[in-house]
């Protein structure tokens, strides 16, 4: 049950030396890993009333993080509305911009808008849009997020933040994408061999009313292909929370697949380890794709977690973006969804060599430990 909050917290938060107040409802795991870095500069208290990330549970965390665990929306705007010292940052979901917004209109202080996904992007029409969400609430809570945060600081492609620009005209903006943990030092438990076994590490939906669902499902697809080849395909869903998701990625039954649950940021690195290649693989032309351009501009996360392991990626060459940089680093493979049945063509030791020696350098310039200050830096020139 949550832990209602009293006038306290703010009390306490304006009582620290440097604070940065997370404000978010709809958090991702990775977001856990940006906040770590932030950390080593902030004195970081986070709010919250939802007592999950993701699939877990968020007070999972309290060891690494000063977590408030609040009743309700209104409780954390009454706690914002006294603070007077530091800044806030706001993480603001896919469908979720209205606690973030609410929080920068209410805020004395400086109010940051970190998006996870821009929601204006992410699909073609309003009507679309509105099957999942309330569309002309969250788009004007987007809009005044734009408008009146100190900054705004997004992930994806600036194409898909240039609308918005133009649109809003920000107070000031930066493209900051999710990186690595340089610092986490992982073991490998298993040598390479022809036995090769791969994973995929990310969110999956099994609702069938998911604009996502069209491709996320098209994952089974490439384990039975990986498996057909005598591999080993595991999955590790980070969405795992309503059985939906469970039922549908376990109708696939083979002695050579797994499915699994989210594992925390912390762990999940030391998991991966265990296989030989992380996949980002899917069918973006099934029925459900919104809108393919956001895919292929964004979701640079999505590798960041093999990076993280060091294992080489093999990737949809229709996401673009996050395929270029696997091409340009020389980490993995880029396959087009009508050519996965030839990925064992490219598994060879001279390529599995290149591969893994490229990505420990990848990881260190990919890392937040040698990206973080230029987050810190804006943040500090704009509150």
């Amino acid at each position: 049950m949550p832990h209602r909050q009293t006038n306290s917290v703010s009390d306490d938060i304006n009582a620290l030396h440097n604070p940065l107040t997370i404000v978010s409802n709809s958090m991702g795991l990775n977001h856990l890993k940006i906040i770590k870095f932030l950390a080593q500069h902030f004195d970081i208290t986070i709010l919250t009333s939802s007592s999950k990330i993701q699939s877990l549970d968020i007070l999972d965390f309290s060891d690494y993080f000063d977590i408030k665990l609040f009743d309700s929306p209104a409780e954390i705007i009454d706690s914002v509305a006294k603070l007077e010292k530091g800044c806030i940052l706001t993480i603001n979901g896919i469908y979720w911009n209205s606690l973030g917004a609410v929080t920068t209109l209410y805020s004395n202080i400086p109010a940051f808008a970190l998006f996870i996904d821009i929601l204006s992007s992410a699909f073609e029409s309003r009507d679309e849009l509105s099957k999942f969400c309330d569309a002309d609430n969250e788009l004007l809570a987007e809009e005044i997020l734009w408008r009146y945060s100190s900054g705004v600081i997004f992930k994806e492609h600036l194409d898909l933040a240039k609308n918005n620009i133009e649109k809003y005209s920000p107070k000031a903006y930066i493209q900051f994408a999710d990186y690595c943990d340089g610092a986490v030092v992982v073991e490998r438990k298993r040598e390479y061999s022809r036995d090769f076994a791969f994973v995929y590490a990310g969110g999956l939906v099994g609702d069938e009313g998911d604009p996502n669902f069209g491709h996320h499902s098209t994952i089974l697809e490439v384990a039975k292909k990986i498996n057909s080849f005598g591999f080993k395909f595991d999955v590790f869903n980070a969405y795992d929370k309503t059985g939906f998701e469970k039922r549908y990625y376990t109708s696939y039954e083979n002695e050579l697949y797994s499915y699994n649950g989210a594992l925390s940021i912390f762990e999940l690195p030391h998991k991966l380890c265990d296989y030989d290649f992380g996949v980002v693989l899917f069918d973006f032309a099934a029925e459900g794709v919104e809108n393919i351009d956001y895919y292929q501009k964004g979701g640079f996360s999505k590798i960041m977690a093999y990076i993280e392991a060091e294992i080489p990626i093999i990737i949809s060459k229709e996401t673009k973006f996050m395929a270029s940089l696997v091409e340009k680093y020389n980490i993995g493979i880029a396959v087009p969804w009508d050519e996965i049945s030839k990925i064992q063509d490219y598994l060879i030791a001279e390529n599995l060599t290149k591969w893994k020696e490229n990505i420990r350098e990848v990881k260190r310039k990919l890392s937040y430990n040698e990206n973080i200050d230029t987050l810190i830096d804006f943040i500090e020139a704009c509150k």
